[in-house]
């Protein structure tokens, strides 16, 4: 006779246990990646957050950075010009190193300066445009100048940044010329012909405002506005009659520019003060 043995169909504790164990691991590596999800979002959030404050920041400086030069640019545009003995548009023909006299400059040694010739395109203002009395007209405007900028000092009074020009581009300048003092010691000591005359820029860097090449595809291209405003300014100042001045800085104080109403209004109350 054969016995049957019945089998048991209820599970194991052995088998339990691994069950119990299995869904265990299960669930924990399901939070894991929950939460490894949840990880990699907040991390992407924050470095998305990081790099859009960086650009903002950069944005922010590069906006800074222009604002600053339009502010010099368009500052103190009457000032400026008044204080100048010309404000010319040029084109610097050549740059020549320029070392101590009775030795010659070399690339890395004895060079105690720059000479830029400059070749005069266009004559905006002369100092006397700016003055309240009739204009002379002996007063010449040379076709070429030399602006010489020194290496040293490094700083002069409060102005950081030196001329800085290259040969073959456009500037608009604003040129004061040294005392014959000043002029006097660089001609001893540099070499530099006595029987010429250097200039300077305005404020140094303030006074050399770079101008855009027309190109063969693109012959006028757009000017920094600061060309336009001294434009406006010179031509409204050149009349030689004070009466005739005043009535072309009056239209612009009523022209609705900002800059040109302030600055025609400065020039107005110099040519009017008691003198």
């Amino acid at each position: 006779m054969r016995v049957r043995l019945k089998q048991s169909t209820k599970p194991t504790p052995f088998l339990i246990r691994s069950i119990h164990s299995i869904h265990i691991r299960t669930a924990a590596t399901t939070k894991m990646r929950m939460l490894m999800k949840t990880y990699i979002a907040a991390l992407v959030l924050i470095l998305g957050i990081s790099v859009t404050a960086q650009m903002k920041q950069r944005v922010s400086g590069v906006e800074a950075e222009r604002q600053w030069h339009e502010e010099q640019e368009l500052g103190d545009l009457y000032k400026r010009a008044a204080a100048s003995r010309f404000v010319v548009v040029g084109t610097v023909l050549k740059d020549s190193p320029i070392g101590q006299r009775g030795k010659q400059p070399s690339i890395d040694d004895n060079v105690a300066g720059i000479l830029h010739s400059i070749n005069i395109d266009e004559v905006l203002c002369r100092q006397e445009d700016l003055a309240g009395g009739p204009v002379k007209s002996s007063t010449l405007t040379p076709q070429t100048i030399n602006l010489f900028v020194p290496l040293n000092p490094a700083v002069e009074d409060r102005h950081l940044r030196k001329e800085r020009l290259s040969a073959r581009r456009r500037y608009l300048l604003f040129l004061v010329m040294p005392d014959q003092a000043q002029q006097k010691l660089w001609t001893d000591s540099l070499m530099l012909d006595p029987q010429m005359a250097y200039y300077r820029a305005e404020e140094l860097s303030r006074g050399v405002v770079p101008l855009l090449d027309p190109t063969a595809d693109n012959s006028s291209l757009p000017q920094p506005h600061v060309l336009e405003k001294v434009r406006r300014l010179c031509r409204a100042m050149r009349p030689s009659n004070l009466d005739d001045k005043l009535a072309a800085l009056n239209q612009l104080v009523a022209s609705h520019d900002p800059v040109m109403e302030k600055e025609a209004q400065i020039a107005i109350n110099a040519l009017q003060a008691p003198e």
